[in-house]
């Protein structure tokens, strides 16, 4: 009798397999199936068994409504019952609490409690599943519903109600992906569906639907799926990777995870009852209705590709994972689909699935830190059978048994080829693009390579066995194969020579990185071999697949791993054989430190520096590859390789190795040389105990230069003397200072060693030892020698007295002497030195650095004194070279800037002066006229001081230019507010100068202004000055005679003869005021010499001549710089200076002393006494009344501040003014707004038009990162709006110029028609009579013929509509203003300072439109104006193209520009992109081909697929519809050049018109 077998269950350590059958329980072996027990218990069917969790319990629940339980000793040990029979029963995974379901009720035994806890359902318990982690169960109803209910009280958690409510007869729990969370997150990408990740219920119904859910009872993806068959049993194997289900179909099935069905396992002959997984395996065991059962282990074979180290590999049936194995990154591609084949090549990834090829192309990986990501770019959608399956740049290679075909990513064949034996190994080794090529091994034994561009194979080898594996090196020139029988081969392509062969391989690849080196494997050991030396071994599990740089990748079972292998052994191979370029090449793929090291070493002993070099450069040993230098150095030198090897030795410390090699090769003193250097003497001495007295002596010199270097110098001095080594001793004896000693060695050296004497000579010089120098330079007769010592001694007389003797020498003594005149400050003296010694040079130096340097102190006065001696030395150069004249002139006029910018600098430094206010004003207003291009001078403080004394002696209008020249300035800040104010305070003032102060020509006798010029305005006479108080003079240059010499005019003038009776007003007033007053001379002789001065400048100047016309005014000049001074402003610089207080030349007049002294000292005195009184009364009121009250409150702060001289106080305010600025602007700027809505609209709105609202901005870092994601959003849209307002607006401008061309066209009745028109009626009338259809271009051509005279007036209206408004809300602002503010506004520089807080809301909204809608026409204005420029240079004419149509007439478009709104599916322009118009003018090559009769057209670079068409070129000839006779292309006007989505350009033409030949390219 046969009985189904209902159920059946595993115990958790497999070993025994529980079955219900009939009312027994059948306990199996679980290893070999063998009955080992019937267990009779239940009187009726036994329905459902189950295993506890730790295998020492299992129980059977039967149809006779009881549950037994029994041990491990098959005992039964409790039995409880129900009130309808068993139907399913479940252990808790984690506890011994077993659920047992029956028709009405549902009941929960726990071990640990006696009774039964029983709930009742509303209809027939069908399945039953706990969760994995045993906290809920699910059981699955008759009526269609799960209920999902807790593992403690059975309380119903959630509910699901299946649609169409049929039975429930199979649900499981799925465990969460354990892959999805160990997947490595590096380039971690999904190209399929998206599933649930958690923890799944499935659940099967007889509706032939398999569902997902959560736990909470919600459906997730992939939701539900349709079967063909009624399920009877689910369940779930390879930690929930797979699931496996059984039922009415008699199929075993094997599906994914989310229900993919992967294949059938097994077809049974009956119904398909149960289902059951063992544990930890992948058998299965299967109960079937008629009884019986069956067990399958299901083996997943390992589908993978490598290319180099890139690996890809099939994981769960429909995921693939690509892993770069170096960077040890990888990425996952999920297919939902089973993967049959995978196939990878450089960044090419082919995946067969079952019913098409993915071709991915990696797009990142390569650089460093960057993820593995690759990226779907062709689909062939065609079902493939093929055993083995490969990829190249371009193409797929799929191979079936003998056959090789080869497909394009489009899926067309390509090309096929058929080998004479099966094919056993496949792979490509590389090639260009598109041309690839394959290595191919055949069972027969041929080895064959194959091209993917040519059909021919090539045979490259032939062995006896079929071939297992092979592998082709890195330069193509050696094969490796292993045969059916395991040897391993290496053979040489070029010769058809075999290197070696080793048996028990399975498999061998050669290093991608080297040519000579590969590995192979077998028996579960790997072989790495180089060149035909001895191969290293070590164990490996697997077998090799790849080999890069210094890694082997090796595939066990299912898992690539990784192994690195020492490359020591095989460097050191290549080093016995001196094959050190090839042991380069094996280290770079990874050896350590030191096998670089002993690399470089070995070959730079053997002289193979190049290869040294890059071994140390490798661990960047500098100290090695110093040592390489200088080898090079030597050897290039032709030094000896002796030579070179022993410094090679001593350089590395093998100091005994280099002095054998020295002394094989006859080279003691090298070795002598290597021990003294390292101070191991007693060595030396051993190695010489053969060698002459001098080696010896040398020897001991040595020793002496050891003690030197110990810092033992007193020793050191002693053997050299010792020796007679007197030049080394001696100089010992200076560098330590020892002068006792070197007076004593000084009786042992030979006077014929003068250098030796001249030395110590040199150093009691510097001892002060003159007299034994002296001594010394006179016994070796060293004159020059000797005079350097007086000269450093300062003892000049004594040198002056040896040049007397020796003439020769005079320019060795004068030099030094100059300089230390010069440094003494007698710069006259040191002038006439400088002369002597012939270096005029030196003189021009020493005055440059020295006014130079007094002017980067500010020491005006000796600045001005040293560009006088500058301008004297100049014009004395000048006698010889008159270029030094414009020199001259240039340093004089420094002088007397700096001359008078030296008492206005202390004026405003200086806390008092005691200048006069009259004499300061004349100062300044002598700088202002001269001071242009004068370096080291604040013109600003100039102009500041003289616009105060202005405004002090009312020379306004003077003030007033004065300062509008100090606005033309480039001024500091701190200055600007003093400026402002004084530019106040001028403008009530009358434009007036006091006329008292307006200089007068003594010469015209006319006033000028006080910033006129340096000359009179009038007669152009220049104007004179006293160089103290700078007031002008009434002198009057006047000339000689041309008869009349200087030294004549000087004696005639000097002459006591004269009356004095000359007029010299009458002189002066009886000439042309513009020309020049020249003196005969009988007037020279009867002029008053006392009024007569005279310039008497060296050559090649001529002396001037000036007149005192008020002689009432007494006038004195400098005889040495000729400049003038009132008689009481010399005084009283003489009594300051006792000098001229200009060329500092001491000239007393004995006459004038007792008046200096009795009179004008007194007089001195007195003033003093008064200004400083004055200055201090104004200090005190300037202090009580300003300072104390309102800033400081402190006296002793401006104890140094008087009245004029406000500059420090200024300062010290602006400064401090600036710095609370500062402070409150950031405090206004920083302070935190609580911002109203309206303000939070304005600052979004001006936001996203990028106005920008510059009086709120985010504060914190997070306001901020918003506000970038808003603008980034917002920006982008609010140009997409802007744009289609634009588009409303063109159609709103052009129907008023539609409607006008239209009248236009109607209402003219004496115009001739264009030609294009008439060109275009004429295609109308080829036609005759068929579907016409006229495409004309809708927004481009609007564009092109709206005009802009429109566009211009509605920019000009729109602006004029805000001004008007805002004119209204915005009262304060003048018309300009608001014109400015709306430019900006529409042209989004700005949105100003305006804030619209305070207007209503409506007048916000209005702004908002009314900007929005300028911003539309703003930017229409601008598409006008470009697309009316590009129509006025590229479109010059309108033309009707002929067209391409799909009806039988013709169609025709009219093309004026680029047409951007072509959507209507009907037109011949859809799906194209105008490229451009080729005219029928010779502009054009094409058509002026076309021109011709005939045209030869390629058709293979046809666009359009067209069957009729042949790939042959066509004759094609144009016809006038006309005339039956050939024409030249004349009829047609223009022709419109395409393109279809990037593929070449065709030219459109006529179509379906038998009178005109269609035209293609």
């Amino acid at each position: 009798m046969v009985s189904t077998i209902y159920d059946i269950a595993f115990k958790p350590d497999g070993t025994e397999l529980i079955a219900a059958a009939d009312n027994k329980v059948l306990v199996y072996d679980g290893s070999d199936g063998t009955l080992l027990k019937s267990l009779k218990g239940h009187k009726d069917y036994v329905y459902a068994v189950t295993y506890s969790y730790t295998g020492e319990l299992f129980a059977s629940g039967s149809a006779d409504k009881s549950v037994i339980i029994w041990n491990d000793s098959h005992e039964g040990t409790l039995k409880y019952s129900h009130n309808e029979s068993v139907q399913c029963i479940a252990f808790n995974p984690f506890s011994n609490t077993l659920l047992s379901c029956s028709v009405t009720d549902f009941g929960l035994w726990q071990e640990s409690n006696k009774n039964v806890s029983k709930y009742k359902v509303y209809s027939r318990c069908c399945t039953c599943a706990w969760n994995s982690s045993g906290e809920i169960f699910a059981i699955g109803m008759f009526d269609g519903s799960v209920g999902i209910r807790s593992e403690t009280d059975g309380e119903l958690l959630h509910s699901i109600i299946r649609p169409g409510g049929e039975p429930v007869w199979a649900l499981t729990f799925a465990s969460p992906r354990i892959d999805y969370t160990t997947q490595s997150s590096k380039g971690k990408i999904n190209y399929g569906p998206v599933h649930y990740p958690g923890e799944t219920l499935v659940v099967t119904d007889w509706s032939k639907t398999i569902s997902f859910y959560n736990l909470e009872g919600k459906i997730v993806p992939p939701n539900e799926k349709n079967l063909d068959f009624d399920v009877f049993s689910i369940a779930y194997m390879n930690n929930g990777s797979f699931l496996i289900a059984g039922g009415i179909n008699k199929n075993i099935l094997l599906y994914t995870r989310e229900g993919t069905c992967l294949g059938c396992v097994a077809i049974m002959d009956s119904w398909v009852t149960v289902i059951k997984v063992k544990p930890k395996s992948n058998t299965i065991v299967v109960g079937c209705v008629d009884g019986g059962i069956a067990c399958y282990q299901l083996m997943f074979s390992t589908v993978h590709g490598l290319h180099k180290d890139k690996y890809a590999y099939r994981l769960n049936m429909t995921d693939v994972i690509i892993q770069h194995l170096n960077k040890q990154i990888n990425t996952r591609i999920n297919c939902g689909d089973l993967v049959k084949k995978v196939a990878v090549y450089n960044n090419k990834l082919a995946i067969q699935l079952s019913d098409k090829i993915n071709i991915y192309n990696q797009v990142s990986g390569d650089k460093e830190n960057e993820i593995l990501d690759y990226r779907l770019v062709e689909r062939i959608n065609q079902n493939f059978e093929c055993s083995l399956l490969v990829i190249c740049s371009e193409h797929l290679i799929l191979c079936q048994e003998k056959r090789l075909q080869c497909y394009d990513f489009k899926g067309i064949r390509q090309r096929e080829w058929v080998m004479d034996s099966l094919i056993r190994y496949i792979k490509v080794i590389g090639g260009p693009s598109g041309k690839e090529a394959i290595l191919l091994g055949l069972r027969n034994g041929l080895i064959c390579k194959i091209f993917v561009d040519n059909p021919f194979p090539v045979i490259v080898y032939q062995l006896k066995n079929a071939v297992r594996c092979l592998d082709i090196s890195q330069e193509k020139k050696k094969l490796a194969i292993v045969d059916e029988n395991g040897v391993c081969t290496t053979v040489s392509l070029l010769t058809k020579e075999i290197f070696f062969s080793e048996p028990n391989s399975s498999s061998v690849a050669y290093n991608t990185d080297n040519e000579n080196l590969l590995c192979y494997s077998g028996n579960n050991i790997l072989s790495v071999k180089a060149l035909n030396f001895t191969p290293n071994i070590q164990k490996m599990q697997g077998f090799v697949v790849g080999f890069s740089g210094k890694k082997v990748f090796s595939l066990h079972l299912y898992q690539m791993s990784t192994i690195e292998v020492p490359l020591t052994n095989h460097m050191y191979q290549y080093l016995e054989k001196k094959m050190y370029k090839e042991a380069y090449d094996i280290a770079i793929l990874g050896v350590t430190e030191n096998d670089w090291s002993i690399l470089g070493n070995d070959a730079l002993e053997n002289f193979d520096f190049e290869i040294a070099k890059k071994s140390f450069a490798k661990i960047k040993d500098c100290r090695s590859l110093m040592l390489i230098y200088e080898v090079e150095e030597m050897f290039n030198k032709g030094l000896s390789k002796p030579q070179i090897l022993g410094y090679i030795f001593s350089y590395q410390g093998r100091f005994r190795d280099a002095a054998t090699v020295y002394q094989q090769n006859d080279l003691e003193i090298n070795a002598l040389d290597m021990f003294s250097e390292l101070r191991m003497f007693d060595e030396a001495q051993e190695y010489m105990l053969k060698t002459s007295v001098t080696t010896q002596k040398a020897i001991l010199r040595k020793k002496a230069e050891w003690a030197e270097l110990s810092n033992n110098m007193a020793i050191a001095a002693k053997m050299l003397v010792d020796s007679e080594d007197y030049d080394k001793a001696i100089q010992i004896m200076i560098d330590n200072d020892w002068l006792d000693m070197v007076l004593q060695t000084l009786r042992k050296i030979n006077k014929g060693n003068t250098e030796l004497l001249r030395t110590i000579g040199y150093y009691l010089i510097k001892k002060e030892e003159f007299n034994v120098a002296s001594s010394i330079f006179t016994s070796i007769n060293d004159v020059r020698s000797l005079l350097n010592m007086h000269i450093a001694a300062r003892q000049w007389d004594d040198a002056f007295a040896i040049c007397h003797n020796n003439q020769q020498y005079m320019d060795i003594v004068y030099l030094p002497y100059a300089r230390w005149l010069a440094e003494e400050g007698r710069f006259d003296e040191a002038q006439e030195a400088y002369k002597k010694s012939g270096n005029i040079s030196e003189a021009f130096s020493v005055l440059n650095s020295l006014a130079k340097n007094s002017l980067n102190e500010k020491r005006y006065i000796d600045s001005s004194y040293y560009y006088w001696k500058l301008a004297i030395t100049y014009l004395l150069k000048s006698q010889t070279k008159l270029k030094y004249i414009d020199k001259f002139y240039e340093s004089l006029r420094y002088a007397d800037v700096y001359y008078a910018y030296d008492t206005v600098y202390k004026c405003t430094i200086e806390p008092y002066t005691s200048i006069r206010k009259d004499n300061l004003f004349n100062i300044l207003r002598y700088l202002i006229l001269n001071i242009n291009d004068i370096p080291n001078i604040s013109r600003i403080q100039i102009l500041l001081t003289f616009v105060e004394l202005c405004k002090e002696f009312k020379a306004y209008k003077t003030a007033r230019l004065a300062l509008d020249q100090l606005t033309q300035l480039n001024y500091p800040i701190y200055y600007e507010s003093q400026i402002h104010y004084s530019l106040i305070d001028i403008r009530v003032t009358p434009f007036t100068d006091n006329e008292d102060l307006l200089p007068l020509c003594f010469k015209c006798g006319l006033h000028n202004p006080l910033l006129g010029k340096k000359n009179c305005t009038q007669c152009k006479t220049e104007f004179l000055y006293s160089f103290y108080s700078f007031e002008i003079l009434p002198l009057v240059e006047v000339k000689i005679d041309n008869d009349i010499t200087d030294e004549e005019a000087v004696n005639l003038i000097s002459k006591e003869t004269g009356d004095g009776d000359v007029n010299i007003s009458s002189i002066i007033h009886s000439n042309d005021p513009t020309k020049d007053i020249i003196l005969t001379k009988d007037q020279l002789l009867r002029l008053d010499n006392t009024n007569c001065f005279i310039q008497k400048w060296q050559k090649p100047l001529k002396y001037r001549y000036f007149l005192n016309v008020l002689q009432d005014i007494n006038i004195s000049q400098c005889e040495e710089c000729f400049k003038f001074f009132l008689l009481d402003d010399y005084e009283e610089a003489f009594l300051e200076n006792d000098c001229c207080p200009f060329c500092r030349k001491k000239i007393i007049h004995p006459q004038d002393v007792d008046k200096l002294v009795n009179v004008n000292y007194q007089i001195k005195v007195h003033l003093y006494t008064k200004l400083l009184q004055g200055i201090n009364q104004k200090r005190k009121e300037f202090i009580s009344n300003e300072v104390l009250p309102n800033i400081f409150n402190n006296s002793k702060l401006l104890v140094f501040i008087h009245d004029d001289k406000t500059i420090y106080l200024n300062e010290l305010l602006l400064e401090k003014l600036i710095i609370y600025e500062n402070y409150v602007y950031e405090k206004r700027i920083n302070k935190v707004h609580n911002t109203s809505f309206s303000q939070s609209i304005n600052y979004a709105f001006t936001t996203i038009t990028t106005l920008g609202y510059n009086n709120i901005n985010p504060i914190t870092r997070e306001g901020k990162i918003l506000s970038l994601l808003f603008s980034i959003i917002g920006i982008p849209l609010t140009i997409i709006v802007i744009k289609d307002i634009e588009y409303l607006l063109v159609k709103f401008f052009s129907l008023p110029c539609i409607i006008g061309k239209q009248l236009w066209y109607i209402f003219r009745f004496c115009t001739l028609q264009p030609a294009e028109e008439d060109e275009f009626e004429r295609k109308i009338k080829q036609s005759g009579g068929r579907i016409f259809t006229d495409y004309r271009l809708n927004t481009a051509e609007k564009l092109l013929h709206m005009p802009l005279f429109i566009a211009i007036m509605s920019l000009l209206g729109w602006i004029i509509i805000g001004v008007i408004i805002a004119t209204y809300h915005l009262p304060y602002l003048d018309n300009y203003t608001i014109i400015f503010f709306i430019f900006n506004l529409l042209s989004t520089i700005g949105s100003g300072q305006i804030d619209l807080q305070n207007f209503s809301f409506l007048y916000q909204i209005f702004f908002y439109i009314y900007t929005i809608i300028g911003l539309s026409i703003v930017s229409l204005f601008i598409n006008i104006i470009h697309v009316k420029f590009n129509k006025a240079y590229w479109l010059p004419a309108k033309m009707y193209l002929p067209l391409n149509g799909n009806n039988s007439g013709i169609q025709v478009a009219t093309m004026d520009s680029f047409d951007d709104d072509l959507n209507l599916t009907e037109s011949p322009l859809y799906h194209y992109t105008t490229m451009g118009i080729f005219q029928t003018e010779n502009k054009c090559a094409l058509l002026q081909a076309l021109r011709y009769d005939n045209v030869l057209v390629d058709e293979s670079i046809q666009t359009i697929d067209d069957p009729e068409q042949n790939k042959e070129t066509k004759n094609l000839t144009f016809y006038n519809p006309n005339i039956n006779d050939k024409k030249s292309y004349d009829d047609v006007k223009s022709l419109m050049c395409e393109t279809y989505k990037g593929k070449p350009p065709r030219i459109i033409s006529f179509k379906n018109d038998p009178s005109i030949k269609e035209i293609r390219r």
